[in-house]
Formats: structure tokens, C-alpha cells, sequence
């Protein structure tokens, strides 16, 4: 039966879909609603009209007919299947459950707070809100759609920015807005900068997050390499010693603490400054032979750093006795005094420039040493032979000339600037140490040898200390004469010696070594002790004054005076004539003439003495006198040599003799006279 099979499949479709309207096989076919008209929608793929009843039955235009008039269930009031963008928030699904609908806001939009899909707008989701400003709930400056915190978009969907606390790891070194670090704050003078960059020392930007003991401590950063400002290339300050030359502030820095070398305390070095430079020569302009720190120019150490010697022009005044090595009471150069400034800077006699020794005499001046008679050539280093002279020696430094009379005849000897020097006769030469059995105490002015006879012969040196030393038999080393002073003039007989002091005192002593002051007596400049005519020892001492009159002590009766005062009394220690230089010039002798004429006034007898001083005959402008045994010898100020007495001169057989009772001129003095 046809009715039963219609009734059949009509009851099968209201069974199986109550809400759901037969399909109208006319309908258009559809794939969404906008491909129907106004008032159709698409439905299982065809246009269906729109039809409501709401009775829970579904007929042709009715999409769904839930039967109630709840629109926020499956099937809206308008019998149309709830769907998300139809504008109607379902109320019937929970989150999780199918057709769940966080927000409904009938559009297509995915930029607003709910997007097409029904879920509300969310950060992270990948859709970028457009409907809220700066500002607002919900704004969005971005939304990349992950989960990627350090990338250009946050997780907070805001632009990655330097200081938002978050580092970004999109960028590579070098790239734009590449971050080293992110320390969300604003101090720049952590370990990470406000432009997020790991803090270094050079950046200019100066740590104050580490202790002085840490690794990363900032003293200073003036964000340059520069090595010569304040502030180094390490963040350390510039500090003197830290070997970088800082112009501003320091002249030199050479990087150690040597405080003797071309930088002291990153100062220059000056003379001057109290530290002794020892990194230059001496052949160095700026050389420092010693620096005590002062400009004062009398003490040990010039101003230009030199150590004070004598003859550099200024009279030390940092020692208050002559005992001191090295004290000054003159310059050489610049001495004005009435006596004579010697070589070590000691106001003195002026030293020998003549000398007369047993077979020969020599005279020293600027040209050096020359000498007539017969001369033992190793004066010059040479051989044993002798030569005739006259000749010139070359011997520097010579100081002055001397006469020491010994018991086999008359030596002469020499001192030099550094107060040694040697002796000679005829045919024999040795150094001065030679009578020193132990060698010299202290540098030597003048030296006598083997003075006396016999087993009682006494042999004095005077030395720059100014002291006298002597020895002999009872002594062999050399010992001090107590009491004498500052010595600055010693003469002897055979068997006393006589000395002067710097205060002008005078002293004599003989073998027993303890001296007797000569009492009474005006200052002196000189004292010279007198033989007795062959016997004994000395009876009288003739002293010179420093104002030049002529003493005897003890005071005799005979007159003693010359014209004029005198500035010079010479003596052989085993002669019985005593002469005297007048400051005119002139010479005057007293005493026995002898045989060979002594006195210098002519033939007047074989033995002939006088007790008055009277006048050497032809002999002006005389500067010094010297006495041998058997002549005296005269140097005239033009630079000549007269002697009288037994001159000696060379012959064929080696030496000869020739008796002149008055001056007589020795050819060969001065040099360019013949």
C-alpha cells in the first residue's frame, strides 16, 4: 500500500529531525548565507526562507525550532542555528564544549576584542587589536602570536624596547636595536647601560655597582683610549708612577719608583733637588756628581750638582777647622790676600819655586820644571844618568819645590796637587814615601830627611792638615808634634826645628820632640832656627813678623833690621848665613861670608862675618831666595837666576865648581835666554 510507506517515511523524518525543515529540492544551492538573498540563509548547502514559528516543529524555512524563545541556546529565536558571528552570545556551552562562545560580536573583524572564531582577544593570539588606543584595557602595540618573550613583541603584546626589564635575542650583535642586556631599569652606571649594552670600561660611563675589590670597579671613565688624560684605558685614575705621562698634571712618568733616574715623582730631575740622578755619565751635561737638595754654593755640593772642590771659585764655609778634610779658607783664582792661596785651598807661604840642591838648582814656573847642573834624569821616569842641564823636566802638578838636607848631602824634592811627589840628587831618585817608613799619614806640603848626625838624626814632614810629623831612630813611624797648631811654615838645623802657626805662634823642638812656644813675639809669618858657628845647637831662632820686621829670640843687643820690611828669612840648616828678601826687592844676608863668600858683597876675605844684615850687591827686583850649603841662589822677577858662593856647573869630567862672592846670572833662566 502506497499510504502505509508515505505515513512511514514522513513519521521517520519528524523522528529523526524535529528541528530541522525538509530540504526544499527547488532551493538554491548555497555554501554560505551571503550567497542566498536578504531574507534566506544558507542551510545543508541549499537557500532556505526564512521561517519562524517557534512550536518545536521544523518546517520549510525554519533552519532550527527549539520551541522556545531563548536565543542564546543552539537555535535562535529567529529559528536559525546559533553560530558564532550571529551576533548572539550562546549561553548554553561552557568553555571546552562545542560551539562555545566566549564573545559574539556579529563580525568578521579579527583587529577588536572578539575575534571571528568567538574567542575574546587575547595577547599572544596573533591578531592585532585596532579598537583601543594608547592606553586602554587591552591595547596592543603588537601581537606576534607566540610565546617568545625576547623577541620584538612581548608577551604583554608591547614593542620590545631597551629597558623594558626583557632582553631581546632576534637581533645579532651589530644589528639595530640589538640588546646585550635588558635590566629593566633606568641607571646607567650598572652593569647594563640604558642603551642595553653590557657596561665596559671605555663607554663613559663610570660603575657605581662595584666595590673597589671586584673585577668590573670603575675609578674613572672618560669613554676615550686615551693614555695621557686623567683617566685611563683600564678605568683606573691616572697615578703618578703608573708609567703613562699625564701632561696636565705631570711633567714625566716612567713607571717605576727608582727615584735617582731621568722622572722622580713624575718630575724632571733637577740639580737641586736633594735626589743624586746615577742613570747619567759624568761625560753627561746633565750628570750629578751629588744633589743635597739646596742652591747653597759653600758647602760640600755646588748648586750645578758638582762636588766642591778647591780652585772651583768658592771658598767652602761648612767646616769650621782646618783639621777637616777638605776645609777652604781660599780660591786660588780669586785669592787677594799678602800670602798665597795653595793648591788645596789653604791660606799659606807661598810654596818654593826654587830650589837648590847638592850639585844642581831648578826653578818651576808656568813652563814647568827646569833645572842646571848635574840632575838625575829619573826626576822624568827615565834612566840612572845624569845630565848637565840646563834642562826641562816634564813633571805635571808639580806644587812646589823643597830642600831636604841629609847627612850625605842636599836632596831636592817636590810635592804635587794630591800632596805626594819625589826627591833626587845626584845619584839618587825615589818618592817621598821613601822616607815615610810607613808611608805618608796624610797628603804632604813639605819634607825634610835625615836632618842631624849620627844616630840622632830626626827627619818632620808638614802635611795639607797642617800638622808635623817626624820620625828617626827612636821612631820609625811617623808621630805628631803635639801642640803645634794649624803648621803652616816648619825650618830646622841640624838638630832643632822651628814652625808657625796660622794664628802667627811659633814653636821649636829638637830630638826629644816636645816643643817649646817662643814667648813674647809679635804674630809671625816664619821662624828659622840658627847654628851655632860650628858648635852645638841652635843659641838663637831669627823670626820674621807678619808685618815684616826681623826678630832674634832671645833679644840680643845687635841690631837686626833691614831698610825695608822683609817678606822672606831662608837658611841652610848646616850654614852660618842667614839672608833676608826685602818687599823692595832687594837682599840683605848676615852671618859668616866664608870662603866662598856668602854675604854676597864681594871678596872681602876668606873668613869674614858680620852681625848685621848687609845689602847683596847687583841684585834687584828679587821675588824668592833659597840657601844651599855653600851658595844662595836668587830668582829675579823677570824669570833669571842669580846665585853666589860655590856655584856647580857641568865640565867634561861631570861637575865643576866656581866661587862668585857676588850675584852671578846661571844661564838658561828663563828658558829663552841662552
Amino acid at each position: 500500500m502506497r499510504f502505509p510507506k508515505f505515513l512511514t517515511c514522513l513519521l521517520l523524518v519528524v523522528a529523526c529531525a524535529e528541528t530541522m525543515a525538509p530540504i526544499d529540492i527547488g532551493a538554491p544551492p548555497c555554501r554560505q548565507t551571503s550567497d542566498c538573498d536578504a531574507d534566506a540563509f544558507c542551510d545543508r548547502g541549499y537557500c532556505m526562507n526564512l521561517v519562524c514559528r517557534l512550536d518545536g516543529r521544523l518546517t520549510p524555512g525554519e533552519g532550527c525550532d527549539d520551541g522556545n524563545s531563548d536565543p542564546k541556546d543552539g537555535c535562535t529565536t529567529e529559528c536559525v542555528p546559533a553560530r558564532c558571528g550571529d551576533g548572539i552570545l550562546r549561553a548554553d556551552r561552557g568553555p571546552g564544549e562545542p560551539g562555545y562562545e566566549a564573545c559574539d560580536d556579529a563580525n568578521q573583524e579579527m583587529t577588536d576584542d572578539c575575534l571571528n572564531n568567538c574567542t575574546r582577544a587575547a595577547c599572544g593570539d596573533g591578531y592585532l587589536r585596532s579598537d583601543t588606543s594608547r592606553g586602554e584595557e587591552g591595547f596592543e602595540a603588537c601581537d606576534d602570536g607566540n610565546l617568545d618573550d625576547t623577541d620584538a613583541c612581548t608577551n604583554r603584546c608591547t614593542l620590545s624596547r631597551c629597558g623594558d626589564g626583557i632582553q631581546r635575542t632576534d637581533r645579532m650583535e651589530g644589528d639595530d636595536e640589538f640588546e646585550a642586556c635588558d635590566d629593566g631599569n633606568q641607571d646607567d652606571y650598572d652593569g647594563c647601560t640604558n642603551a642595553c649594552q653590557l657596561a665596559r670600561c671605555g663607554d663613559g660611563l663610570r660603575r657605581a655597582d662595584q666595590a673597589l675589590d671586584q673585577r668590573d670597579f670603575e675609578a674613572c671613565d672618560d669613554g676615550n683610549d686615551a693614555q695621557n688624560d686623567h683617566c685611563l684605558n683600564n678605568c683606573q685614575v691616572n697615578r703618578c708612577g703608573d708609567g703613562h705621562w699625564w701632561p696636565e698634571q705631570e711633567a714625566c712618568d716612567d713607571g717605576n719608583d727608582v727615584i735617582d733616574d731621568a722622572c722622580i715623582d713624575c718630575a724632571l730631575p733637577r740639580c737641586g733637588d736633594g735626589i743624586l740622578r746615577r742613570d747619567l755619565q759624568p761625560d753627561d751635561p746633565n750628570y750629578e756628581a751629588c744633589d743635597d737638595g739646596n742652591a747653597v754654593d759653600t758647602d760640600s755640593c755646588l748648586s750645578n750638582c758638582q762636588v766642591a772642590r778647591c780652585g772651583d771659585g768658592v771658598i767652602r764655609l761648612d767646616f769650621e777647622s782646618r783639621l777637616q778634610l777638605g776645609f777652604e779658607d781660599c780660591e786660588p783664582e780669586t785669592y787677594a790676600g799678602d800670602l798665597h792661596c795653595s793648591s788645596w785651598c789653604h791660606e799659606m807661604p807661598p810654596p818654593p819655586r826654587l830650589a837648590i840642591g847638592r850639585h844642581h838648582h831648578c826653578v818651576h814656573n808656568q813652563d814647568g820644571l827646569r833645572c842646571a847642573g848635574r840632575v838625575q834624569a829619573r826626576i822624568v821616569g827615565g834612566s840612572r844618568d845624569w845630565t848637565q842641564g840646563p834642562v826641562a823636566y816634564a813633571v805635571d802638578d808639580i806644587d812646589g819645590l823643597r830642600l831636604a838636607t841629609g847627612t850625605a848631602g842636599s836632596f831636592l824634592c817636590y810635592t804635587n796637587g794630591q800632596g805626594s811627589g819625589s826627591c833626587w840628587d845626584m845619584d839618587q831618585y825615589a818618592s817621598i814615601a821613601r822616607w815615610h817608613p810607613v808611608g805618608s799619614p796624610e797628603p804632604l806640603v813639605d819634607v825634610t830627611q835625615n836632618l842631624g848626625l849620627g844616630p840622632f838624626s830626626l827627619s818632620c814632614s808638614l802635611t795639607r792638615m797642617g800638622r808635623v810629623y817626624c820620625w828617626g831612630p827612636s821612631n820609625l813611624a811617623p808621630v805628631q808634634i803635639p801642640g803645634l797648631g794649624m803648621v803652616i811654615h816648619i825650618a830646622q838645623t841640624q838638630d832643632q826645628y822651628c814652625s808657625v802657626n796660622r794664628a802667627g805662634e811659633g814653636f821649636c823642638w829638637g830630638r826629644d820632640l816636645l816643643p817649646i812656644a817662643l814667648e813674647g813675639l809679635p804674630p809671625l809669618r816664619s821662624a828659622v832656627p840658627e847654628w851655632s858657628l860650628w858648635f852645638g845647637p841652635a843659641e838663637s831662632v831669627h823670626a820674621l813678623s807678619q808685618d815684616g820686621a826681623i826678630i832674634v829670640y832671645p833679644e840680643d843687643e845687635i841690631d837686626d833690621s833691614i831698610p825695608v820690611p822683609a817678606t822672606q828669612l831662608v837658611s841652610h840648616p848646616e850654614g852660618l848665613t842667614i839672608c833676608a828678601l826685602a818687599n823692595n826687592g832687594l837682599v840683605y844676608c848676615k852671618g859668616a861670608n866664608g870662603q866662598y863668600g856668602l854675604l854676597g858683597v864681594g871678596d872681602p876675605g876668606p873668613i869674614w862675618s858680620e852681625d848685621a844684615f848687609v845689602e847683596v850687591v847687583n841684585l834687584t827686583e828679587v821675588v824668592e831666595i833659597r840657601s844651599g850649603k855653600d851658595r844662595y841662589c836668587a830668582l829675579r822677577e823677570n824669570g833669571e837666576l842669580w846665585c853666589w858662593g860655590r856655584i856647580p856647573h857641568p865640565t867634561r869630567a861631570g861637575i865643576g865648581y866656581t866661587t862668585h862672592t857676588s850675584p852671578h846670572r846661571i844661564a838658561g833662566f828663563p828658558a829663552e835666554v841662552q
